[in-house]
């Protein structure tokens, strides 16, 4: 049996020993104040699995950024949907059997907002000028008549043919006054 004499006087294996004592404490320490880290890291370990054999994983990075890029755009839509949705409910109410007094997003009435007025045969359109509901469409109003007299009881707007001259007609009330007023 032989025995190893040599020495080397410039190594101190104590030191190297505690050396290594202490980076295995501090690792220790380090894992024991991360635990819920480490569980959570070894419960899901199957996961991290399939995720570092996906295709492409070496571009996570660039993926992980277009995906915030895209959820942004996506935030960005959203938010002009509910903007465009917040508009069309100040402009056209819907219908109703009473004239609103506030619009859908329970605002005050701005000018130009409308809505159809349920009361009515045929329905007719209203429209807020700031002030009081004026009707802006009304189906009768808009067909045209054609006979050799006037309609009776037109509204303002109804148009008519004369069918002895052959001449248009469209009945205007200014307020005032109204009349039958000949179409160029």
């Amino acid at each position: 049996m032989t025995t190893n004499t040599a020495v080397n006087s410039n190594v101190s294996y104590s030191g190297i020993v505690e050396k290594y004592i202490g980076t295995a404490y501090d690792t220790v320490a380090i894992v024991a104040n991360n635990i819920d880290v480490v569980l959570s890291v070894g419960s899901n370990m199957d996961e991290l699995i399939a995720v570092g054999q996906i295709e492409g994983i070496e571009n996570i990075e660039e993926l992980a950024t277009q995906a915030i890029e895209s959820a942004e755009a996506a935030e960005a839509s959203a938010v002009k949907a509910e903007t465009a949705e917040f508009s069309i409910n100040t402009a056209h109410l819907g219908g109703f059997t009473v004239p609103p007094v506030l619009d859908n997003n329970g605002n005050a009435l701005v000018a130009g907002a409308t809505y159809t007025d349920l009361t009515q045969s045929p329905i007719v359109m209203k429209q807020w000028d700031g002030v009081t509901w004026i009707v802006t469409y009304n189906p009768t109003t808009f067909i045209k008549q054609i006979s050799d007299t006037p309609p009776i009881a037109p509204v303002s707007g109804t148009q008519w043919t004369d069918t002895t001259t052959m001449r248009d007609y469209t009945y205007y009330d200014d307020g005032d006054t109204s009349q039958w007023v000949r179409v160029q």
